[in-house]
């Protein structure tokens, strides 16, 4: 019976040791992993130069006239001044260098396009460390910080070059809390009116000679006193000039019509022939 016991017992001992050994080799592991991690996940910072770092990313709160930037890595850390930056990637969230009213500070992107949507710190407006004020900032660099008086007034004035959404904040189809919204309608807007003018074709004057023909007829035109329905007959040479500016064809129609108005003045009609031949 005695025999018995020290076996269990020192079976159990052995079950113990094994036990804490491998709870210790977990709690190692578990570590590294947990080090591996932080390194996997890591933050991104692409310099003005064009090189990109990564490594544990963290930047100052904005309230020096300067920010900066400092990534760590697994040998030291890097420092940047805000301008020698392009962008930061932190968590998940991008970060872009912008310049407003003349100070350059990071800006969270919200969205981006013809018009882009950042978030920044305006430590003018709020003592927090919250990235909290819209700014709106377009290709040619022109920027407004969304008010919160004249909401639609100031944005109308900034997009006026969209004309449906200058319509919907006129007829208050916009709040302040679309902000969003009206930055997606506005690039929309924009690329639309693109392709639409990728497809219309430019408007040449190819044929300058016989614009000055029909405007040396209009005037004789205009002399003779006793053409019926002189008043019809300029009008269709004012459009057989515009079509000639336009670097359009002039209608058969047209031309019969002017050819049978003018039938009875040969001069004219002989002026008339050699702008439609």
């Amino acid at each position: 019976m005695l025999n018995v016991s020290y076996k269990w017992s020192k079976s159990n001992s052995f079950g113990l040791l094994t036990y804490i050994i491998m709870k210790q080799y977990l709690f190692f592991f578990l570590l590294l992993l947990a080090s591996f991690s932080s390194y996997a996940q890591t933050d991104q910072v692409i310099t003005l130069k064009g090189d990109t770092l990564t490594g544990k990313v963290s930047f100052s709160d904005g309230k020096s006239y300067v920010q900066t930037i400092t990534i760590k890595k697994e040998k030291g850390k890097s420092h940047f001044k805000v301008y020698e930056v392009k962008s930061l990637n932190i968590d998940e969230e991008l970060y872009k260098t912008i310049k407003v009213y003349g100070k350059y500070q990071l800006g969270l992107v919200i969205k981006e396009g013809s018009l882009s949507l950042y978030k920044i710190l305006d430590v003018e407006v709020s003592t927090s460390n919250e990235y909290a004020t819209s700014v709106l900032i377009k290709l040619d660099g022109s920027l407004l910080i969304v008010p919160n008086i004249g909401f639609k007034k100031y944005m109308a004035t900034f997009l006026k070059d969209c004309d449906s959404v200058v319509n919907g904040l006129e007829n208050k189809e916009y709040k302040k809390a679309d902000v969003e919204k009206i930055v997606d309608d506005y690039n929309n807007c924009i690329e639309l009116n693109a392709a639409k003018a990728k497809n219309v074709a430019p408007k040449v004057n190819l044929q300058p000679q016989k614009v000055k023909q029909v405007e040396a007829l209009i005037m004789a035109v205009e002399k003779e006193s006793d053409i019926p329905d002189k008043k019809n007959v300029l009008e269709m040479l004012q459009d057989v000039k515009s079509k000639l500016n336009d670097g359009a064809k002039i209608p058969t129609y047209l031309k019969g019509a002017l050819q049978e108005s003018l039938k009875d003045y040969d001069l004219l009609l002989t002026q008339l022939s050699q702008i439609l031949s």
